[in-house]
């Protein structure tokens, strides 16, 4: 539980992006951390990725089955808020190419989708969008 709780204080430390740090972990291998863990960088980073690896030579399951259940436990993929007040923009003008787009990456969340790299960035700080309605 420490192990989590401080991947989640350092995520929020450095502010990352919640869904893309946690599949960044997904690709992580213990016996390689100093070779594979770039979206983690610094000494804090460096700190808890030994933490974690340490934990994992008491894992009975092989690596290769922590991380499909890892992979298939978070998406690649999420509706942020900043493609989906784009797309209903585009949409009620009359061009749904972005809606069936997003239609498509979301129908597979899970998965590595070459070519929609850019759905999973979290929004500049001009796209932020700030107030949201319920129901939409």
């Amino acid at each position: 539980m420490k192990l989590a709780i401080g991947f989640l204080d350092l995520v929020q430390k450095h502010h990352l992006d919640f869904t893309n740090s946690f599949r960044a972990v997904v690709a992580l291998d213990p016996a390689e951390i100093e070779v594979n863990s770039g979206h983690f960088e610094g000494q804090d980073w460096r700190d808890w990725l030994g933490k974690w690896a340490a934990a994992h030579d008491n894992e009975p399951a092989p690596l290769a089955e922590r991380q499909e259940i890892m992979r298939t436990s978070n998406p690649r993929f999420i509706p942020r808020n900043h493609l989906m007040e784009r797309m209903i923009e585009e949409a009620t003008a009359g061009d749904l190419a972005l809606f069936n787009t997003l239609n498509q990456v979301y129908a597979r969340p899970f998965d590595d989708q070459v070519g929609f790299e850019e759905f999973m960035a979290p929004p500049t700080d001009e796209e932020r969008v700030l107030r949201t309605f319920c129901g939409t």
